[in-house]
């Protein structure tokens, strides 16, 4: 069984996207954020049911979807962390940076 840890990044992500969704509708707003954790939840039981992100080649770098946004992860021994959580519309290249995950000590 592994463990999920959320990044500071990632936190702040969630909560600007939450408050972004709940402008138009605060019903959507907690649907999403329920479906957001559900999803992560399920990581707990099955670390490695996201794809690896196809703009990176990092095995231990994956993702799940909730549409329309991308979650992003780094496996670490037992651990998840959720490192990014980014529209999937955006280029990932331009708003994500792998290499930075290593001063963090999680990459």
């Amino acid at each position: 069984m592994a463990r999920v840890a959320w990044t500071t990044p990632a936190l702040d992500q969630v909560r600007e996207i939450i408050e972004f969704i709940a402008q138009r509708s605060p019903a959507a707003a907690d649907k999403w954020h329920t479906r957001l954790l559900a999803s992560v939840d399920r990581l707990e039981h099955l670390p490695m049911l996201g794809p690896a992100v196809p703009e990176f080649e990092l095995e231990s770098l994956r993702e799940l979807f909730v549409k329309p946004y991308r979650i992003l992860y780094v496996i670490r021994a037992d651990t998840c962390f959720i490192v990014a959580v980014i529209h999937s519309h955006r280029d990932l290249t331009t708003h994500f940076r792998p290499e930075e995950l290593k001063d963090d000590g999680i990459a």
